[in-house]
């Protein structure tokens, strides 16, 4: 089975990896830890210019910044509700 990983895992992940911390990671980008952490558990997103800086010091494409994570958005078919179920007959 293929393990789905979000855009917030994932960039996680690659910092893990590269054996930063929170704190390395925003000094290396010219940010502050509370700006990177809003970054980093998705509450907000940055703007391209700090995509880019963080995308240096992570080995990362910036546009992995703003990628929509497959797994939060469900096919319109499974979140549709029918407009008048009526009852089933037998």
């Amino acid at each position: 089975m293929m393990e789905v990983m979000t855009t917030i895992l994932y960039i996680q992940k690659v910092r893990e990896g590269k054996g930063l911390t929170i704190t390395q990671t925003a000094k290396r980008a010219g940010l502050s830890y509370q700006g990177y952490r809003y970054i980093e558990t998705g509450q907000r997103r940055p703007s391209v210019t700090t995509a880019k800086r963080l995308s240096e010091v992570l080995g990362i494409p910036w546009t992995e910044f703003f990628r929509e994570d497959e797994a939060t958005a469900a096919p319109d078919h499974l979140t549709a509700r029918p407009s008048n179920p009526g009852t089933r007959k037998r």
